[in-house]
């Protein structure tokens, strides 16, 4: 079939459309979210529709979904309550992709322009997840933030499930993110939901800083939504062996990293803090150097411990006393 074809292409895999007369590859599967959407004809499939169609029923898809995954099966529960929530999932994601693709009408021409404005290229913003808010109300039990927070980015957890979204003010306006009123934002670790066995978390302060970042390559991008990292995410984090910060690199993103590499030690994971210097935040960086330069920022991050030491070291001229009560706050 089509679908057996596919090439790896960003962060998903591409494969020609079994919905029409596909010569190039427009169908699209992202990583960590189990359908698949095409860009030409806008024909949508989840791997519970696909299971069906090659006769799978109720607990037989749960159990091949985890084969194909390498995983063990959830324990029993209700099938047909397993497919409504697949069922609604998949129409809260075919209503998300027409908010996608409303960037590129005239009805998203003022968040194309503001992305653009950031220094995204078109090929970038395409492989982000990012739409228009578009004033309605989704379906489900789905809130948005008010209608003039006009860039939405959504809150997804694992096996892509949207649970609410991020809005992004344009016109100047305070405060420039709103959330869903019922996302538990506090404890939510933005792009948790793609990390891999074995990937080392990269944290970062913005959430629309994790999609742009993500889009260009970076693995393993997550985002706290601010510099301040809640129980939650710290719990999430700790069960990393590794973890490198790129919070941003002013008072408040230094404070953070501080207050992060004490936590994350003490629960024995390795930190690393990457040098952002010369630029205020990680999609600064991408945006005037390159994904190489991100990528080489996060490689060559200095230990948490010695990123600690110099934050704290006293000038040249400072007495024993100065320096062993630098060394203590570590």
């Amino acid at each position: 079939s089509h679908l057996a074809r596919f090439k790896r292409s960003g962060r998903g895999y591409v494969a020609c459309c079994p919905a029409h007369d596909d010569k190039n590859p427009s169908f699209y599967m992202p990583d960590g979210r189990p359908l698949g959407f095409c860009y030409a004809c806008g024909y949508m499939v989840t791997w519970w529709q696909v299971l069906e169609e090659r006769g799978f029923f109720g607990r037989q898809v749960i159990e091949e979904l985890a084969r194909m995954a390498g995983v063990p099966p959830l324990p029993s529960g209700d099938p047909e309550k397993a497919r409504e929530v697949a069922d609604a999932a998949r129409q809260v994601e075919e209503w998300w992709q027409k908010c996608r693709a409303a960037l590129w009408k005239p009805e998203g021409a003022d968040v194309l322009d503001y992305l653009r404005s950031r220094g995204y290229p078109g090929e970038l913003i395409r492989e982000m997840d990012v739409g228009v808010h578009p004033g309605g109300t989704p379906p489900g039990r789905l809130k948005l933030p008010p209608r003039e927070y006009r860039l939405l980015i959504p809150a997804r957890v694992h096996g892509g499930r949207i649970i609410g979204f991020a809005g992004r003010r344009l016109d100047g306006g305070e405060p420039k993110y709103q959330y869903s009123p019922t996302l538990p934002r506090s404890t939510f670790l933005w792009g948790y939901y793609r990390l891999r066995k074995g990937q080392v978390p990269v944290v970062v302060e913005g959430v629309l800083d994790c999609e742009s970042l993500t889009a260009a390559g970076i693995e393993g991008v997550v985002a706290l939504g601010g510099s301040k990292a809640s129980g939650e995410p710290t719990k999430l984090l700790s069960s990393f062996p590794r973890v490198v910060l790129a919070l941003d690199n002013d008072h408040a993103g230094r404070a953070g990293a501080m207050d992060l590499v004490r936590v994350l030690a003490s629960g024995g994971t390795k930190t690393y803090v990457a040098d952002l210097r010369g630029v205020k935040d990680p999609d600064e960086l991408l945006r005037q150097s390159g994904p190489e330069a991100v990528q080489e920022a996060v490689r060559q991050a200095l230990s948490g411990h010695r990123w600690l030491v110099r934050c704290l070291a006293p000038s040249p001229e400072a007495t024993s006393q100065e320096r062993d009560g630098a060394l203590e706050k570590v």
